[in-house]
């Protein structure tokens, strides 16, 4: 093969933002310098989006209509397999990244049995990593793919609990974060970009920020976050919160910080597409929910040397560096978590000892070509499988189980 050519199909992509799709995004960056050939396939969830865009340099095909809806999900299946079968010679590989039903309806179509297909699971939630919790939906896209792909072993520790075989399962890790600049200047000019931006984002000159990115599905690790930090901004007026994210509990949550004596401190401007001027202000970074953040937030702050404070978990331990293990906190620990805050906003760089701009991530293969070319080559092995017509040329849609999708 002289090329590969990999087609992700994601349920969430630009501009919906949250953790996934930044990490997404990143990933984009990374798969290009490789030289793979790239398409993503995602939802029109408005009728203003374009159908097609280019986005970090890869064509975005909005497969509509969005499934919103049991017969939206009916529809939006259809539609994506019917661009898969008429597309299906401009591609080697499928990669779903976290898509259930995606991933059920194309391992089900006969037209695409000689794609080799990948699955993204990244366990997340507060019982995101208990065996008997797991949708019957997910086991049974695990269980059809080609390959299931996790960030570390925790998650492999989880499939191989509910029976997914381990040579099927490889281990990605965290993607290492891109180094940005954290200079005074560049943080003083930072400051004003974004206080320009959204007058929330107002810093004094001497003010700390401490940034919460979150999804706002899960209040309780924020209920015990405002806890713990509630007499830290009374001792501190400089100091400023900001919640980054937007979710159904948003509501909820606003009231919680109205009621606070540093309600004015606590800002919550919803998402950013774009967060580096966020991470090159905040002074310390803080996730209230057990898997959350991992993807995006979590390594950018470890590759800046931004403190991180995280819930202590085994995904947690295993995803975080040995100089940044001090940041782990109980889960429920709320005396726990405001000592750490107090730590972190008490030392300007904690690992002052590190070059500035280290990456101490752990290492990862998703960027390695000779994994992909692995992966995407297992095709070969399953072309006694494809039906003698589909030799260059595109097959006929009607087949036994394509019908059910056309129903």
């Amino acid at each position: 093969m002289t090329h590969l050519r990999l087609v992700i199909v994601a349920r969430h992509f630009w501009p919906w933002v949250d953790d996934a799709t930044l990490r997404l995004q990143s990933w984009l960056t990374e798969w290009n310098k490789l030289g793979i050939e790239l398409q993503l396939l995602t939802p029109q969830w408005h009728m203003r989006w374009p159908l097609r865009c280019v986005a970090e340099e890869i064509q975005v095909h909005r497969i509509g209509p969005a499934p919103s809806s049991p017969r939206g999900m009916k529809a939006y299946l259809k539609n994506l397999i019917d661009w898969m079968i008429l597309h299906r010679q401009k591609f080697d590989a499928i990669l779903f990244d976290s898509g259930l039903a995606e991933a059920n309806a194309c391992c089900a179509t006969r037209e695409l049995a000689d794609k080799a297909k990948l699955y993204w699971f990244e366990a997340s939630g507060e019982s995101g990593l208990v065996p008997a919790e797991m949708p019957r939906e997910v086991l049974d896209a695990l269980r059809r793919v080609d390959q299931v792909l996790v960030p570390g072993a925790a998650e492999e520790r989880l499939l191989r609990a509910v029976g997914i075989k381990g040579d099927k399962i490889d281990r990605l890790g965290l993607s290492g974060g891109k180094v940005l600049a954290r200079g005074p200047t560049d943080r003083q000019q930072a400051k004003q970009i974004l206080s320009h931006a959204c007058g929330d984002l107002f810093v004094p000159m001497d003010g700390r920020v401490v940034l919460v990115p979150s999804c706002m599905r899960h209040p309780n690790g924020i209920r015990m976050f405002l806890q713990a930090i509630d007499p830290i901004l009374d001792q501190q007026p400089n100091l400023r919160v900001w919640f980054v994210g937007d979710g159904p509990q948003r509501g909820q949550i606003y009231e919680r910080t109205r009621d606070m004596d540093g309600a004015r401190q606590i800002a919550m401007p919803g998402n950013f597409d774009s967060p580096e001027e966020l991470l090159q202000v905040a002074d310390v970074c803080v996730l209230t929910t057990p898997g959350e953040g991992l993807g995006f937030y979590a390594p950018m702050a470890w590759t800046n040397r931004i403190p991180c404070l995280l819930p202590n978990t085994a995904q947690g331990r295993e995803c975080t560096p040995a100089s940044d293990q001090w940041g782990l906190y109980g889960q429920g620990d709320m005396m726990h978590l405001r000592e750490l805050l107090l730590r972190a906003l008490g030392e300007r760089n904690p690992n002052s000892n590190e070059p500035n701009g280290v990456n101490r991530t752990r290492p990862v293969t998703i960027w390695s070509l000779p994994q992909w070319e692995k992966w995407l080559n297992m095709r070969d092995a399953r072309q006694a499988i494809s039906t003698a017509e589909q030799g260059g040329e595109d097959v006929q849609v009607g087949t036994a189980l394509w019908k059910r999708w056309r129903q």
